[in-house]
């Protein structure tokens, strides 16, 4: 019976692995490096430097 449940469930596993395809398509162009950081909150230098700047005038 062990052998007849195994053989069922290799059977199943590849018919849901068939039905379950999806299409994946590649972004051609690559965000640079300062895009992709500055979606997660990183300055760059200049802008670092510019901000402390203003804050020193500021006090």
């Amino acid at each position: 019976m062990f052998e007849k449940v195994k053989y069922m469930l290799s059977i199943f596993s590849i018919i849901i692995m068939f039905f379950t395809f999806e299409d994946v398509y590649a972004n051609s162009q690559l965000p640079t490096f300062e895009e992709k950081f500055t979606e997660g909150g990183y300055k760059s230098v200049e802008e670092a430097v510019k901000e402390f700047e203003i804050i020193l005038i500021v006090k």
